[in-house]
């Protein structure tokens, strides 16, 4: 080990073999941003890209389907079956004209189409089983 890198890997490597203890009262699985919005080449946000630097989201569209997708089906479906806690959480408009977003997603929101609003229910989410909703707190 020559490097302050591989020994910071080794040491990750150690710490990674032992079992990692979970106390189900408190563990929760969390699945952040997972929407079709990001991971369909057909969606708004994948064909302006597209357009801009072709190719540019293949590799993480790719990864997505591929390895995403599949881990968070095993850990959901360990969850599930153990009764423990999924939350999911989106960068989204509650407001049709997307007016709750931030200032940069509002730009972007004028300037393409459906590219401003997250969508709760897209078919990656789907894709990964029923959730939960609870009622949001109030704001503003």
């Amino acid at each position: 080990m020559s490097t302050a890198h591989d020994k910071y890997v080794a040491l990750q490597r150690h710490r990674n073999a032992a079992p990692l203890a979970l106390d189900p009262r408190t563990v929760a699985l969390v699945i952040v941003d997972m929407q079709e919005y990001f991971l369909n080449p057909a969606s708004p946000f994948s064909r302006a890209c597209e357009r801009l630097v072709p190719g540019v989201l293949g590799h993480f569209q790719e990864r997505g389907r591929g390895v995403v997708e599949p881990s968070l089906r095993r850990l959901l479906d360990f969850f599930r079956a153990h009764g423990l806690r999924v939350g999911y959480t989106t960068v989204a408009s509650e407001l049709p004209d997307g007016r709750d977003l931030m200032p940069i997603f509002q730009q972007r929101k004028r300037g393409q189409p459906g590219s401003g609003r997250g969508c709760r229910h897209s078919p990656a989410r789907r894709r990964l089983g029923p959730h939960r909703r609870r009622a949001r707190a109030p704001t503003g």
